[in-house]
């Protein structure tokens, strides 16, 4: 004879599984040091898990960087062209696509870190890429950055271990830091 379960019983099993939210995430910018933006001079712009509400490692991350051409440049100063240093958890960079026209001079480039699956930080550093200010900047710089659509249309653009498949939300972007990079007036007072 089988077994029949009364609904009682199901209904109080399916009452202790636990009920959580798919972890969320936050990536932000940053300026490394004390740049002045002169113009041919170089800054370095940090992008970084700052939040994590779960337990889920990042092992990946690949990013749509959005910048001004005539105001700044990714610096060539590496083998791969660029001056990227990838950090996911001491990742280094997968792959730089090449500069795409968004329009008119605004411009993205596609960065991946290449994964490290022993990564063990919950908000690890995502990379460093240093900009070279171009001889005719109109100040303020901006800089932005999005998810790589083009990373199997965006679904891998963050990679976490567990895996947990499609279930991972878009993260949200902090960009602040980023966003009206311009010499301030301490920098112009002689020390």
């Amino acid at each position: 004879m089988p077994h029949k379960f009364s609904k009682l019983a199901v209904a109080a099993s399916l009452a202790i599984l636990p009920l959580t939210a798919p972890a969320a995430f936050t990536i932000s910018s940053s300026i490394i040091g004390t740049p002045t933006y002169a113009p041919s001079s170089t800054f370095v712009v940090r992008f970084a898990f700052t939040g994590n509400t779960g337990s889920d490692v990042i092992i990946s991350s690949a990013l749509r960087v959005q910048y001004d051409s005539t105001d700044a440049t990714f610096a060539p100063i590496d083998v791969l062209g660029d001056s990227i240093n990838g950090w996911l958890g001491d990742s280094g960079v997968g792959f730089v696509g090449p500069v795409e026209v968004v329009s008119g001079n605004l411009v993205s480039r596609d960065v991946t870190t290449a994964g490290n699956f022993s990564n063990a930080i919950l908000t690890p550093n995502i990379v460093d890429i240093t900009f070279t200010v171009q001889p005719a900047v109109t100040l303020p710089i901006v800089i932005n950055a999005s998810l790589d659509p083009g990373s199997s249309a965006g679904l891998n653009s963050i990679i976490v271990s567990p895996a947990v498949g499609a279930g991972i939300p878009a993260p949200t972007f902090n960009l602040s830091a980023t966003q009206n990079l311009s010499v301030t007036e301490w920098m112009l007072v002689e020390h």
